[in-house]
């Protein structure tokens, strides 16, 4: 793998018009009680598929073009840059709000977006994250509850965004922000941890959700310097309009730190 030429081979695809990038996009914040919400406006996501619209828009495709993987309900064909090991490719991500926005996905399509993180999954994320360097993460939108438009297990890689709530975790001596949920996470600090203790502390916090067992909880995320767990109580309403939380958010973070 390498950086630049991903970079450059994603940046082709938009050119061709087979990436839907907007480069022009709006930022909303929005501050209710002292927790600061980020709202991105694209037009590049309008056609993305939902849970509900992705198996007949699969199907239509489907017909000028062969699935490319058993099981799967994603086809790749003309956007896959490079294999991940044995186990995972990493694609150019059809609709963007980052530039670039990629997925990795594993690729035996049996696998299921709701099905917990593996060792082959850190592993790879990992050493995807180790090509881009400090500058990207990754998450994992888990199931159907998570947001996720495709069954397929996979995760997405893009440049790290600027002043998250989880922001204060890259900060010595920082505090935790006083947000109205419940979450996780465990920092490394200066150590740097191999595919075995990323692997274990993802359980060991998986394990400590068992506590909030009054929340349906589904497999959820971690990170690399650090790994964050948020469990979402409910769904929401802005405007009229039902935006879902999810029971997860993923984080999967390498700095330079490690």
């Amino acid at each position: 793998m390498d950086k630049l030429l991903i970079e450059a081979e994603f940046c082709s695809l938009v050119e061709a018009g087979l990436v839907f990038y907007g480069e022009e996009q709006k930022l909303i914040w929005y501050l209710d009680q002292g927790l600061k919400f980020q709202f991105l406006l694209t037009s590049a996501l309008a056609k993305k598929p939902t849970i509900q619209t992705a198996g007949a828009q699969t199907q239509q495709y489907n017909e000028h073009s062969q699935q490319k993987r058993d099981g799967s309900d994603i086809n790749t064909a003309g956007y896959e840059i490079c294999e991940v090991g044995r186990t995972h490719v990493l694609v150019a991500n059809k609709f963007c709000f980052a530039n670039p926005h990629l997925m990795l996905l594993a690729l035996n399509g049996h696998q299921r977006q709701y099905e917990a993180l593996n060792k082959d999954d850190l592993a790879a994320a990992w050493g995807v994250l180790s090509t881009m360097g400090e500058d990207y993460v990754a998450f994992f939108s888990c199931g159907r509850d998570g947001g996720c438009s495709r069954l397929h297990k996979h995760m997405q890689l893009i440049p790290k965004p600027n002043d998250s709530f989880a922001s204060f975790l890259d900060a010595d001596g920082a505090k935790d922000p006083d947000v109205p949920f419940q979450w996780f996470y465990h920092r490394f600090g200066d150590s740097k941890p191999g595919v075995d203790d990323l692997v274990n502390i993802y359980n060991d916090l998986l394990g400590k959700r068992e506590m909030w067992a009054f929340i349906y909880l589904k497999p959820s995320p971690t990170i690399v310097t650090w790994r964050i767990m948020i469990p979402a109580m409910s769904d929401f309403e802005v405007q009229g309009k039902p935006l879902r939380l999810g029971n997860f958010h993923f984080r999967l973070d390498k700095t330079s730190q490690i």
